[in-house]
């Protein structure tokens, strides 16, 4: 009986494995051959990873296939991934990850370059002209479409994870191209699109310096957007170096000047921030204000002087030493140079401030007024000699004017006859005009006034010796006592008509004159030899009759003939 029993359990237990190994069968028949299967990590080991994918047995996924780039397990136990079936048996399931991923990779990259959507992936490695992306299948990422700017590192790159879009599809090698610029540039686009429209005039905004040029700064807003700072708007002064405001890579606060939506252009401004000095300037710089600065600059005809940050003075070349005009400033300063000059005017309205170095000390004329007066005897130095006179320096800077009727009594033609450049003389002071700064002078008013002298001591009709001084054309200039001059025009020389006068009379030559007329208003003196001769005559013939001789005759003829014979003689 209990042998019985006993069987009968033996036979119901076959019963029952041979319903499990049924069940089994049918379950594993379900599994099909390069299926994809998603399943939970059981065990990460050393050589696999096993995989509970819902069935009796375990999957098993070689190790290599789940190590990412870095050799890394990217999932841990209890993750759930998905992979291929590759092989099944009553035994063992072998699965493949990489196989899923690739093909998953594949759809995924397909789907998003037909539906112009974006991707997430990685950068894993650097190749000839860019990088490789890992996305289930490898896709080329160009060195041109990393960034908007060139990566010049590419350890800042690999190993990060960024959104692509696809660019290019091979579908043969199920392959592609990705560009991440593409997506920066429709992202920063949406963001100066947004700023434009909310970015108005007289806003202040933060942005950071990114480059330094000549005429301005480049700046960055936080929407990687960037502005321009001209220099003019860096500071209100004198700015050789814009460094010396604004640093690379630091931070500042601007004022919107202008927006330009459709230039894409926005003009900021630094010195927005800053106080206008120009608005106390005309206070602290008043015409007269004794000032200090320093040289900052060489323009033709002044230089720029800096008085305090934004308030640039002009010191023209006229205004630095008296008595003299400077063309080039730069032989008589340097940048840097320090200026100490006093306020001349002052143009608010345009900005202008001139100032001068030698109004610090009293000028040559006012320094002349307080030493010398009219009538005083100075010792002059000849600088210039011109038709109408000379021009003589009295005492640095101040000249005077002595006009060659005043240096000498003499009739004068030109000053060369009397001086010459660089003598030193004694003159007189005859005038001092104070409103044209005009000094006259004369060397002849030392001597007292000759004319005087000689129109009282003479009259019209009078015999007085002479000196041909000079023959011209058509007179004689001869000299007088006193060395005053006189004049005898040429048919008023002999009794005779004459061709040239040089005929009958040289330079030299000592006669006596006949005074025809004085003019005493305009000092001038006309006299005759003809007429002397013949007042001469008269006299002899007077004393002749006088003695009364009858049995001598002389006539007028005989007296000539004498007074000739006497001139042969002589």
């Amino acid at each position: 009986m209990g042998e019985l029993k006993e069987d009968k359990i033996k036979d119901e237990e076959k019963k029952m494995e041979k319903m499990e190994d049924l069940i089994d069968q049918y379950e594993l028949k379900q599994l099909k051959k390069n299926e994809i299967v998603e399943g939970k990590v059981i065990k990460i080991g050393q050589s696999d990873v096993i995989v509970d994918i819902g069935y009796k047995q375990e999957g098993f996924i070689p190790i290599e296939e789940c190590v990412n780039y870095k050799g890394e397990v990217p999932f841990s136990e209890g993750s759930f991934i998905k992979a291929v079936v590759k092989k099944i048996s009553s035994r063992e399931i072998i699965l493949s990850k990489k196989e899923a991923d690739e093909i998953l990779g594949w759809e995924k990259v397909e789907w998003s370059f037909k539906n112009n959507t974006r991707i997430l992936a990685p950068v894993v490695k650097k190749v000839k002209r860019g990088y490789i992306v890992n996305a289930g299948v490898e896709l080329f990422l160009p060195d041109s479409q990393v960034d908007i700017k060139p990566v010049t590192t590419p350890e800042e790159v690999i190993g990060k994870e960024y959104w692509f879009k696809v660019i290019r599809l091979d579908e043969k090698n199920k392959s592609g191209v990705v560009s991440r610029k593409t997506l920066l540039l429709e992202e920063l686009k949406k963001k100066k699109d947004e700023l434009f429209s909310s970015l108005k005039v007289g806003d202040e905004v933060e942005a950071t310096v990114t480059k330094i040029k000549k005429a301005g700064a480049l700046v960055e807003l936080k929407t990687s957007l960037t502005a321009f700072v001209p220099k003019s708007e860096i500071s209100w002064g004198y700015l050789p170096d814009i460094r010396k405001k604004l640093k690379i890579g630091k931070t500042y606060k601007f004022k919107v000047l202008e927006v330009d939506k459709s230039r894409e252009r926005i003009i900021l401004s630094y010195k927005a921030f800053q106080e206008d000095p120009w608005l106390t300037a005309p206070k602290k710089y008043k015409i007269g204000t004794k000032i200090k600065g320093r040289v900052i600059g060489f323009k033709q005809g002044y230089t720029l002087v800096e008085l305090e940050e934004g308030v640039n003075a002009r010191l023209r070349g006229e205004d630095v030493y008296w008595g003299k005009k400077i063309k080039s400033l730069d032989f008589v300063f340097e940048i840097e140079d320090r200026v100490i000059g006093k306020v001349l005017d002052i143009i608010p309205e345009k900005r202008l401030i001139y100032i001068g170095i030698k109004q610090l000390e009293p000028s040559p004329w006012e320094k002349f007024l307080s030493t010398y007066k009219e009538g005083d005897i100075v010792e002059v130095k000849v600088k210039k000699l011109a038709d109408s006179g000379i021009i003589v320096n009295i005492m640095p800077d101040v000249d005077g004017f002595i006009r060659k009727g005043d240096l000498g009594w003499g009739y004068v033609e030109h000053p060369s006859e009397v001086v010459k450049e660089g003598e030193v003389i004694k003159a007189l002071i005859l005038s001092i005009e104070e409103d044209s700064g005009r000094i006259l002078l004369g060397v002849k008013q030392l001597e007292g006034d000759k004319w005087a002298e000689f129109f009282s001591n003479h009259k019209e009709g009078d015999l007085i010796s002479t000196k041909v001084k000079k023959i011209l054309e058509n007179f004689i200039v001869v000299e007088l006592e006193g060395g005053l001059e006189g004049i005898i025009r040429k048919g008023e020389i002999s009794t005779k008509k004459i061709e040239n006068i040089s005929d009958v009379l040289s330079v030299g030559e000592v006669k006596d004159a006949y005074i025809k007329v004085i003019d005493r208003e305009n000092r001038k003196i006309i006299l005759s030899y003809k007429k002397a001769l013949r007042e001469k005559m008269k006299k002899e013939m007077e004393q002749l009759r006088k003695v009364g001789a009858p049995d001598q005759k002389t006539t007028i003829g005989d007296l000539i003939k004498k007074e000739i014979m006497n001139k042969k003689n002589d």
